[in-house]
């Protein structure tokens, strides 16, 4: 444009001037003239042209290159099949997401667009104000990284690691957030059942140094409990031994959150109701015996509601064999 400019104001400076070099004639003066202004009209003309269409063309190529831009942005989010990627606006709302967090969560974009992102948090983090926490952190220093319980559409829960993303504008306005999540609950599982078992061999390692050296069995006992609270991680330890007269499974040492609990115990190894308490199952059977809910488990009928106030939630009763 600038180049056009220049042209028309050097032609109207100098272009009487040269053809009066060439000519004194008027009337051919005036021809010249005529023909000039023609020339003038379709060299401007050619140069519009090309001008405008050196921009349409740029600009159609800025069009496909931005189109392209943003299919290979889609087609690489849809492909990131094991990553929840969601697109919030300034309010946490869900604007849209990929094909990873429909997997995830199991909920399709017509069920969460215009939603609230908190739905994807458990029930107890949003009594707790965490998704709004996490929107004010992401606001204040540009992103925020958590670990925590995801939920699904069907209620269930994943273990998450999630990073939150603060997006904003050329002028520093805020429009919205990023929120990319993945499924660890495999490897979560797999670090607590290690995490178990390096509890477990640190329980029995620090008992069998034990028994090597205390060799009266009341210690024994009171410091096995103490070592399996300790170490292990148990909310509760309790070591009974069974009278041969009546088969009463009387407490002799624990460890621990007890609360009583003990002293409500009747065990008894017979066929009665308290005969299928799980201590009493392990003395008969020889093996160990395992409740995973105590919530749940008929056998904890009669001590249930005591045992989840003190925070018990599962247990086992392993047998003790005297040899020798």
């Amino acid at each position: 444009m600038f180049a056009y400019v220049l042209f028309g104001m050097l032609w109207i400076l100098f272009s009487d001037r040269i053809l009066s070099l060439f000519s004194s004639d008027s009337a051919q003066l005036m021809r010249w003239q005529t023909y000039k202004g023609w020339f003038f009209i379709a060299a401007s003309a050619a140069m519009l042209f090309l001008l405008l269409n050196r921009s349409q063309t740029r600009q159609r190529a800025a069009q496909e290159s931005l189109a392209a831009s943003a299919l290979q942005y889609r087609l690489l989010v849809d492909g990131a099949q094991d990553f929840a990627i969601t697109l919030l606006d300034g309010a946490g709302r869900i604007v849209s997401w990929n094909a990873g967090a429909r997997q995830i969560t199991g909920f399709e974009n017509d069920e969460v667009v215009g939603q609230s992102s908190a739905m994807l948090y458990t029930d107890e983090d949003v009594v707790d104000m965490v998704p709004d926490q996490h929107l004010q952190q992401a606001r204040r220093n540009g992103r925020v990284e958590s670990d925590g319980w995801c939920k699904r559409k069907d209620g269930s829960r994943y273990w998450g690691n999630t990073v939150l993303t603060a997006l904003y504008r050329g002028d520093g306005t805020l429009y919205g957030f990023l929120r990319i999540s993945r499924d660890l609950t495999e490897r979560r599982v797999a670090e607590e059942h290690s995490h178990k078992l390096n509890r477990i061999h640190a329980v029995l390692s620090d008992v069998n140094q034990m028994i090597v050296r205390e060799r009266s069995l009341p210690p024994l006992f009171a410091q096995t409990c103490q070592i399996a609270v300790e170490r292990g991680g148990l909310r509760m330890a309790w070591i009974g031994l069974v009278d041969p007269t009546t088969k009463a499974v009387r407490p002799v040492a624990h460890a621990g959150v007890v609360d009583g609990y003990l002293e409500q115990l009747h065990i008894v190894l017979d066929d009665s109701p308290v005969g299928h308490f799980s201590p009493a199952q392990a003395l008969c059977r020889g093996e160990v015996v395992i409740v995973e809910s105590i919530a749940d488990d008929p056998r904890m009928g009669p001590w249930r509601e005591h045992a989840l106030r003190l925070g018990y939630t599962a247990s086992a009763a392993f047998p003790l064999v005297a040899s020798g």
